[in-house]
C-alpha cells in the first residue's frame, strides 16, 4: 500500500493513494506539495521519537544489537574501543560527567585486549 504523485492535466499535482484507493491531494504545485508531506513525516517522525523517549522515561532502556542500551552500556562500549582516551574525550563534551579511575584504567585494559585480538587477526600493522 503506498501512494504516488501524478501530473494533473492542469500541470498541478495530485497524490493518489491505494490505501483509499482515491486522490489525497489535488491541485497542489510542487513546493506546496513538498512542503506538505516534509510537514507530515517530520509530524509522524517527531511522534515515534517522543515514543521512544517516553519508554526510556519509563525504564525500558532501548536495545542495540539485542542488548539494552543504557549510559553506562554506551561508557563501556566506548572504553572498549577507545581505551582511556576514548573516555576522557566524551568527557570534554559532559561537564556534568568524568570517568572514575576504575572506568579509566579497565578501559586501557579492555583496549590492550582487543588491539591483541586484531594483532591475532592480522588486522594490525
Amino acid at each position: 500500500m503506498g501512494s504516488v504523485i501524478v501530473k494533473q492535466p492542469d500541470d498541478q499535482y495530485a497524490m493518489f493513494s491505494s490505501v483509499v484507493d482515491n486522490f489525497i491531494y489535488t491541485d497542489a504545485d510542487a513546493e506546496g506539495l513538498a512542503v506538505e508531506l516534509a510537514q507530515e513525516a517530520y509530524k509522524r517522525t517527531y511522534e515515534a521519537i517522543m515514543k521512544r523517549i517516553a519508554r526510556i522515561d519509563e525504564g525500558q532502556a532501548e536495545r542495540f544489537f539485542g542488548e539494552p542500551m543504557t549510559w553506562d552500556a554506551c561508557i563501556s562500549t566506548i572504553s572498549w574501543r577507545g581505551g582511556s582516551d576514548g573516555l576522557r574525550e566524551i568527557a570534554e563534551y559532559f561537564e556534568n560527567w568524568e570517568p572514575t579511575q576504575a572506568q579509566l584504567e579497565t578501559a586501557d585494559i579492555d583496549q590492550a585486549e582487543v588491539l591483541a585480538e586484531r594483532e591475532d587477526e592480522g588486522e594490525c600493522a
